[in-house]
C-alpha cells in the first residue's frame, strides 16, 4: 500500500533533505515533514531497547538521563499545574514514560497513574518510582477497554512514524471530554527554513515526524480532538553564525569571567550581554514565538469518537 501523509491524507511529496542515510521528505499539500520510507519496527525497536538510549553510550538518545531529574521534576510540576486547570486529579497514562519521573511527581499531586514504555531498563525503573506496572504498548489497554481522564505524550510524536493511527488509538484510550498534553520539538523553528542541514532535531531513525504548530493542530482535529492551547517553549535566542564566531574570537582574544587572561576581559562580557539583548528585543518585537521557540506545547480535549477508517 503506498504512503500516505499522516496529517491531509495526500500522497505527493517531495525530496526535503537527507539525513542519516534516511530522506526527509515534505507533502505538497499541508508541509508536513516526515521521513520517507520509514525505519522499520525492528529497527526502532532495536534502537529504544538498548540501554545507551538514556546513557549516551550512543549517538541518539539522552546524554545522562538520570543526571537531569531536577530539571524533569521541575517540568513535570508546571506541566501538572497547566493539566490541573483544565481536569482535576484522576486517571492519568504516560507514554514513553521513560524511568517515571513524571508519574511519580503526578502520584504525589493525587493522580492514579499508568505508563507505558519500550525500553526494558527504563520500564523497570519507573515501575520501582511509581510501584506501578509499567506496560509496553497500549494494545491490553485497548483490550481491557480502559479509559483515562488525562493522556500524556512528552517529547514522543515525533519519534512514531504513523502519528494518525497513534493519536487515533489513544482516543479511544480518552474519556469523553478527556485532556490530551503533549510537547514536540517545533519545525515552525526559523532554522527549519533556513538552514535545515543545521536543525538539530532532524535526526532520523530517533526523530520521524516533524510538526509545526498548524500541522499539529489539523493532525489533532482530525483525530477527534480540540486544541485548547499551542504553547511556544524553549525561546531559542542564538546569534547568527557570523556573530557568534566573533563573539568566539573575541573571547579567545581577550578572556572572560573564568579566564581573565588580559585587563579587557570584561569587554567580551559586555559585548555578549549586547548581543543576546538585542537578539531577545528582536525576536519579541518582530517574530512570533513560533518562529523561535525550540518546541510546542499542546493541550487538547477529546472533542468526538472515532469510527474505525
Amino acid at each position: 500500500m503506498a504512503r500516505i501523509c499522516a496529517v491531509c491524507g495526500d500522497d505527493r511529496f517531495a525530496p526535503f533533505l537527507e539525513k542519516n542515510g534516511y530522506m526527509i521528505v515534505r507533502c505538497s499539500a499541508c508541509s508536513f515533514l516526515f521521513v520517507h520510507p520509514p525505519p522499520t519496527p525492528d529497527a526502532l525497536r532495536t534502537l529504544y531497547t538498548d540501554p545507551s538510549y538514556f546513557r549516551g553510550a550512543g549517538p541518539f538518545g539522552y546524554a545522562d538521563y538520570a543526571a537531569l531529574r531536577p530539571v524533569w521534576e521541575a517540568q513535570a510540576r508546571e506541566r501538572l499545574a497547566v493539566i490541573e486547570r483544565y481536569v482535576k486529579p484522576g486517571a492519568l497514562l504516560d507514554v514513553g514514560c521513560a524511568t517515571g519521573i513524571f508519574l511519580r511527581i503526578a502520584q504525589e499531586r493525587g493522580w492514579i497513574v499508568s505508563g507505558i514504555e519500550i525500553a526494558p531498563e527504563a520500564a523497570r525503573e519507573a515501575e520501582r518510582l511509581t510501584g506501578r506496572p509499567i506496560i509496553a504498548s497500549p494494545a491490553p489497554l485497548l483490550r481491557e477497554g480502559r479509559t483515562f481522564d488525562v493522556i500524556t505524550l512528552w517529547e514522543y510524536l515525533e519519534h512514531i512514524p504513523d502519528p494518525r493511527a497513534e493519536l487515533r488509538r489513544l482516543n479511544r484510550l480518552l474519556r469523553p471530554g478527556g485532556l490530551l498534553a503533549l510537547s514536540t520539538p517545533n519545525a515552525g523553528h526559523r532554522t527549519v527554513s533556513r538552514a535545515p542541514a543545521r536543525w538539530t532535531e532532524f535526526k532520523p531513525p530517533e526523530h520521524v515526524s516533524f510538526f509545526t504548530a498548524r500541522t499539529l493542530t489539523r493532525l489533532l482535529t482530525a483525530c477527534g480532538f480540540h486544541v485548547l492551547r499551542v504553547r511556544p517553549i524553549a525561546p531559542d535566542y542564538r546569534a547568527p553564525d557570523h556573530i557568534e564566531h566573533g563573539l568566539a574570537h573575541l573571547r579567545e582574544r581577550l578572556g572572560d569571567r573564568h579566564d581573565r587572561r588580559t585587563p579587557l576581559w570584561f569587554l567580551f562580557s559586555i559585548a555578549r550581554r549586547l548581543v543576546r539583548w538585542t537578539l531577545i528585543a528582536h525576536h519579541k518585537l518582530f517574530l512570533s514565538p513560533l518562529d523561535y521557540a525550540a518546541g510546542l506545547e499542546v493541550y487538547a480535549r477529546k472533542a468526538r469518537e472515532l469510527t474505525e477508517e
